[in-house]
């Protein structure tokens, strides 16, 4: 007759308790509480920057435009990504989800105005100021 013997302990443990899959699991939740929020500040400013970044080659652009025919073209609205081709020939590059307009004012100036779905505010060029305005 066979008898059948416990296994004995060897002394040495195998796999994690449960106490150090909760301690694993709360520095994890504890890290991306931290991380997450900077995470999102950080790709809005870059979507705010791509705008930015559209709507000053597109002034310039403009600018091109009018120092060979002495006036700005109106453009837009378009969303890209896409290409927006004026008059004279010149390229005005759109990245994605970016919308931009060009209009022309009463006094001949042109504003460029650039927004993203992710962006806080949208951002103007202006002809009469010659910069960005945020």
């Amino acid at each position: 007759m066979r008898f059948s013997q416990p296994l004995q302990n060897s002394g040495s443990s195998h796999g994690f308790t449960l106490i150090e899959l909760m301690i694993v699991v709360a520095i994890i939740g504890i890290l991306a509480a931290i991380s997450l929020p900077n995470y999102f500040k950080f790709r809005q400013h870059g979507l705010e920057d791509m705008v930015v970044s559209d709507v000053r080659n597109a002034g310039t652009v403009e600018e091109a435009h009018f120092a060979t025919y002495l006036s700005y073209e109106a453009f837009g609205p378009a969303t890209g990504p896409t290409k927006i081709t004026l008059s004279g020939g010149e390229s005005i590059l759109i990245s994605e989800n970016v919308t931009l307009q060009g209009t022309i004012g009463s006094d001949g100036s042109i504003t460029i105005t650039g927004q993203h779905p992710g962006a806080t505010a949208p951002i103007s060029y202006s002809s009469k100021i010659g910069g960005v305005i945020q």
